[in-house]
């Protein structure tokens, strides 16, 4: 009996001890001490396997509510760097095959993703979820977290949600996300076998910040059905503008597809503000590949400077251009036709066929009624940085009535780094005649013809006839250019010209050149003859302006030169005379500066007998006008003709006056200073004479 018990207790100390150091290890994790050295034990365990995990400070227990700070993880090239994480979870949930996580809480993350692989792409697949346990998560929070790429940062403000797998698949509710200017909200639910169906709603919301202002805040609704790698979108955007975007995603392909039908009933550019372009009743589809994709366009096209458009697109493309296939356009009672490339690998290029027919500009500019048709083949080029534009238009027909009058046009005309280039380029109008061959530019060598005996069947207001011919050769520099025009009975709107002779015979060394213009009529002053002559080389030359009418006669003479594009000299002579007035002259000769933005003189003064007018100043394009100028010794008596009645004036005036700013609103102070004088007024019964002195 004795040798049984103690064989008993020899084998239940093992026993008790065995038990005792198992309650132990289980113990450990549910104190705050024992999960300490728990921790410790891991991260060293973990540290030959290439993974190196730290952390600040913890508190609480493996076994319940668990708290770190400060946490680092290393390894397989990334790092993970968290300011907190909070881990709550029941463990007794596990009796019932659950893991339940009450609370899974990280901020403060920044996350070193590891460099893009070599490795080959492959199909993706999403294998079949099976787990031994319903995974439950009560709430995840995550919050502040960005991931480096590149030299940039991707920021994300707020993550939260619930969720729970089970052998039926993965629910998601109460998704919220915020960041980088995107919110996301909604459920979204996953079989967990394949083909993995997928339900779901989310609502988006973009901020203006990442639009831009053109576009504005973005909101609308996202249904999703179809499975994981072939899901079927319903977007629904009701701002900044109502629109249906539907479609599929292939993702289960290793190049993703994607096939997108949008429909909108009107649909402006920009989306904000006064639309520039409105597309109406639109309709558009893209499906295949980024690499080989084909696109349709349809839809109401108009805006300012755009008349009334029919637009219908289809084109076939990828990353690097689009080939239509072609463009067809119903507008203005017509139709054009665009077939070519588009490429925008490196800038931006393209190559197309235009055909036009039937076309009327009657219905867009009053003016131009006609039908015109026509084809023309036309390429062209703009650099990355955008600048180097190259354009070719080869016009092969082009024909029609515009106006009343029969029109043709053909020829090529090229621009390509500032030159133009014409090959043959012709354009009649009833029997008018332009012809234009050769290229201007850092070189010159241009002929021109003109026979234009009815100028009415050119343009509308213009009337008359214009012939000539000439050349252009050498430089912009140095430009050699002989021409000669001859006009008669020439008119445009109001302005009127009975005669108009022009010759030009300017070479390398110098030349000169003569304008004769008779019978001319324009801006309320008539000129019954107007001739201007120059001489002498670009930087070096004299020109003589003389003109009489009825109303003015103008005799004009200066000296100067071009130098770095601004034209700079002396006014030598300047002589006004009119009936009211009398003749005015030139006192002195005056400095001149006239550039395209900007234009100065010194002190100019006109003079007749004691009386003088005297300005100087200038206009600059930035800054608008600043002139000053006085008047001295008018003689008060030029008034009497406009004085009512009987009425007279004797004395002289002087005064002083400043013009400044927008020459279309410009800030003027004038101060008039009549000198000693009297005002006379005679009536059938006596005569009164007003004496005045210094008035103001």
């Amino acid at each position: 009996m004795k040798r049984g018990r103690l064989l008993a207790r020899l084998l239940l100390w093992p026993l008790f001890l065995l038990l005792a150091l198992l309650v132990a290890v289980l113990a450990l994790p549910m104190t705050e001490g024992g999960t300490q050295w728990l921790l410790r034990q891991a991260t060293e365990l973990a540290r030959p396997y290439g993974f190196d995990i730290a952390y600040e400070r913890s508190s609480g227990t493996l076994l319940g509510r668990l708290q770190l700070d400060g946490v680092t993880f290393d390894g397989a090239d990334t790092r993970v760097e968290a300011g907190h994480l909070l881990l709550h979870w029941r463990p007794l949930a596990l009796l019932d095959r659950r893991l339940h996580i009450v609370a899974l809480e990280v901020a403060d993350v920044h996350v070193v993703p590891p460099p893009a692989s070599d490795t080959p792409p492959s199909v993706p697949q999403i294998p079949d979820i099976v787990l031994p346990l319903t995974v439950r998560l009560d709430r995840l929070n995550l919050d502040r977290l960005s991931v480096q790429q590149g030299e940039g940062v991707l920021q994300f403000d707020h993550l939260a949600l619930y969720a729970r797998l089970d052998e039926d698949g993965l629910m998601v509710g109460d998704l919220d996300f915020r960041g980088q200017g995107v919110r996301v909200d909604g459920d979204l639910n996953m079989q967990s076998r394949a083909p993995h169906d997928i339900a779901g709603g989310l609502s988006l919301g973009v901020d203006a910040d990442l639009t831009g202002p053109q576009i504005g805040d973005v909101s609308g609704q996202l249904a999703l059905r179809g499975t994981a790698l072939r899901p079927q979108i319903d977007l629904a955007l009701s701002a900044p503008a109502g629109l249906q975007l539907k479609g599929e995603l292939r993702l289960d392909q290793l190049q993703p597809g994607f096939d997108l039908t949008a429909d909108w009933p009107e649909l402006g550019w920009p989306l904000q503000g006064s639309p520039q372009v409105v597309a109406r009743q639109g309709h558009f589809n893209v499906q295949g590949t980024a690499e080989d994709y084909r696109l349709i366009f349809r839809g109401n096209v108009s805006g300012d400077g755009i008349p009334a458009t029919v637009v219908d697109l289809v084109g076939t493309g990828n990353l690097d251009g689009l080939k239509l296939v072609p463009l067809q356009l119903g507008l203005l009672d017509g139709r054009l036709r665009i077939d070519g490339t588009v490429d925008w690998s490196d800038g931006a290029s393209w190559d197309l066929d235009v055909h036009a027919q039937r076309i009327n500009p009657g219905l867009y500019q009053p003016d131009w009624p006609g039908e015109l048709g026509g084809r023309a083949a036309v390429s062209g080029s703009v650099a990355a940085d955008g600048g180097g534009l190259a354009l070719r238009a080869g016009i092969s027909e082009f024909s029609g009535q515009l106006r009343g009058y029969p029109v043709r046009a053909g020829g090529v005309i090229e621009l390509a780094d500032g030159n133009v280039k014409a090959q043959g380029l012709a354009l009649s109008s009833g029997p008018n005649r332009v012809r234009v061959d050769g290229r201007a530019g850092t070189t010159l060598d241009l002929r021109f013809d003109i026979e234009a005996p009815d100028l009415a069947s050119l343009y509308p207001g213009l009337a008359g006839a214009l012939a000539g011919s000439g050349r252009l050769k050498g430089t912009q520099a140095a430009p050699l250019v002989v021409a000669n025009l001859k006009g008669s009975a020439l008119v445009f709107e109001s302005a009127r010209a009975d005669e108009l002779q022009l010759d030009v015979d300017w070479r390398e060394s110098g030349g000169k050149a003569a304008l004769r213009i008779g019978g001319l009529a324009a801006s309320g002053i008539d000129m019954n003859q107007l001739t201007l002559d120059i001489g002498g080389t670009p930087a070096a030359h004299r020109l003589a302006l003389n003109g009489s009418g009825p109303q003015v006669d103008i005799a004009l003479a200066a000296q100067g030169g071009v130098v770095d594009e601004t034209w700079r000299g002396k006014l030598e002579e300047l002589a006004l005379t009119q009936p009211q007035l009398g003749e005015w002259r030139l006192r002195e000769a005056v400095v001149l500066q006239l550039a395209a933005n900007d234009a100065r003189a010194r002190r100019l003064c006109m003079v007749q007998g004691d009386a003088r007018l005297c300005a100087e100043g200038g206009w600059n394009a930035v800054k608008g006008i600043d002139l000053t100028g006085s008047v001295r010794g008018i003689d008060l008596a030029r008034l009497n003709e406009r004085l009512p009645g009987e009425a007279k004036i004797e004395g002289d005036l002087a005064g002083d006056f400043n013009l400044s700013g927008d020459p279309a609103n410009p800030s003027a102070t004038l101060e008039l200073r009549p000198g000693d004088g009297v005002l006379r007024v005679d009536t059938d019964l006596d005569s009164l004479e007003l004496a005045y002195r210094n008035a103001r």
